[in-house]
């Protein structure tokens, strides 16, 4: 029978040629992407977000590549670019000095060509489950330039906690982005919002967890999550801004290596069997709406060509029994064409001729 030590030492051994291959494969290129994650050593790091928060944009230069790069594809507008889960092996901002990182980047929250996020989410979770064995650090994408905490967002928190349970928030960062991090721009900020930089994140970062019902230390009064700014289109020939970025990177870093492993195994099975039944519901739902809309519009079609012809009825009756009014030809809505041919009718003619006119369509 073979021992603990045993399968342990081959299972470090595995994950040292595995570290050595990688990291000999990212020397000559700063990112691999990976059909899967199981069987990596290294630890890892999930970006999720709104659309149009940046997160593809800073998925790249996390990456070491440049803002714009097609490694994982970014938007200028507030369509989602990412349409599918990246998977990648990384340096961290092409460091080649540290260990390698696992990287995630996920389809954006909110989008507004999507009437749902529970596809989005359940594809992350089952590709959490099959593809990849933990996570280390979430990173939670907010746009610092439009801070807006609304109920998509809020939403979609609450669920990766359910899977995940309270763990989850322990191993949240919250990354500012689009926060320019020059010295004129941090004192223009400054002086619009009244406030520094590191109040309007805490003040962020307070307003979710009364939102979310994140517990803080009671003793310090401490915040539960933690945050950053990255600008991930910073000016690199500027001193200030390449510190900054340098320094937000080194932190990130430690925050990832310092990180337990979140096991996805561990992932709460009743959430994502809820998830499940949700999205059949919305299924359902959906095909009903689609038949409910078809059936709409063939009704349309067809009471438009029944007030045409009402319409016409009703002005030539009018013409050859009440004098010639034309005023009922030019009304297209049946409503208004009986109704005006009730008052033209004086009464009860008119009435007569709304019901003999409406029984001939009916």
């Amino acid at each position: 029978m073979m021992t603990d030590k045993g399968p342990l030492t081959k299972m470090k051994a595995t994950q040292l040629i595995l570290m050595l291959i990688v990291s000999g494969i990212l020397a000559k290129t700063s990112v691999i992407i990976e059909d899967d994650l199981l069987e990596s050593p290294f630890k890892t790091l999930l970006l999720i977000g709104k659309t149009g928060t940046g997160k593809s944009t800073l998925s790249n230069v996390i990456a070491g590549e440049d803002f714009d790069a097609t490694i994982f594809p970014t938007s200028s507008n507030a369509k989602a670019c990412t349409q599918k889960i990246v998977l990648a092996t990384i340096h961290l901002a092409g460091s080649t000095e540290k260990a390698p990182i696992n990287l995630i980047d996920t389809m954006g929250f909110d989008d507004g060509d999507r009437d749902t996020d529970l596809p989005i989410i359940k594809e992350l979770g089952n590709t959490l489950k099959k593809k990849c064995n933990n996570v280390n650090l979430f990173g939670i994408t907010v746009n610092g330039a439009d801070p807006r905490l609304n109920g998509s967002i809020i939403a979609m928190l609450e669920i990766f906690r359910q899977m995940f349970q309270e763990r989850f928030w322990k191993q949240c960062v919250i990354i500012f982005t689009h926060m320019k991090m020059s010295e004129t721009e941090i004192a223009g900020r400054r002086r619009i919002k009244k406030k520094t930089d590191v109040e309007f994140a805490e003040q962020y970062v307070k307003v979710m967890e009364e939102k979310l019902n994140i517990s803080s230390d009671s003793w310090s009064n401490a915040l539960t999550l933690k945050y950053l700014f990255i600008d991930a289109t910073y000016n690199k020939a500027d001193q200030q801004q390449a510190a900054r970025f340098d320094e937000e990177m080194n932190r990130l870093y430690t925050m990832i290596q310092e990180a337990e492993d979140l096991e996805t195994e561990s992932m709460n099975a009743e959430v994502k069997s809820r998830l499940d039944n949700a999205q059949e519901a919305l299924k359902n739902e959906t095909e009903k709406n689609e038949k409910l809309h078809e059936k709409l519009n063939e009704y349309e079609n067809a009471s438009l060509f029944k007030n045409m012809k009402i319409g016409a009825v009703v002005g030539a009756l009018s013409t050859l029994f009440i004098g010639g009014s034309g005023l009922v030809c030019a009304l297209p809505a049946v409503t208004a064409s009986l109704a005006t041919a009730y008052l033209v009718g004086g009464g009860a003619g008119g009435s007569t001729l709304v019901y003999l006119v409406s029984s001939w369509f009916n």
